[in-house]
């Protein structure tokens, strides 16, 4: 069985979170931040390498 891409995981462990506040196991502030907290975190997941732009390596014009 092949491993599923990290975009997907990432959409998916959002998903979980949504469905934990909607069931009452995480607190509604909680539920409402986790996923912008996710993206924050793992932003290399869904920006990828393929950015034209990298200030941190110095190849930026």
């Amino acid at each position: 069985m092949k491993s599923l891409p990290p975009p997907v995981l990432l959409a998916l462990s959002m998903l979980g979170v949504a469905l934990l506040g909607n069931a009452g196991v995480l607190p509604g502030t909680v539920a409402q931040l986790a996923p912008f907290l996710l993206l924050v975190l793992f932003a290399p997941v869904w920006l990828g390498d393929d950015r034209p732009c990298r200030f941190s390596r110095g190849t930026a014009r």
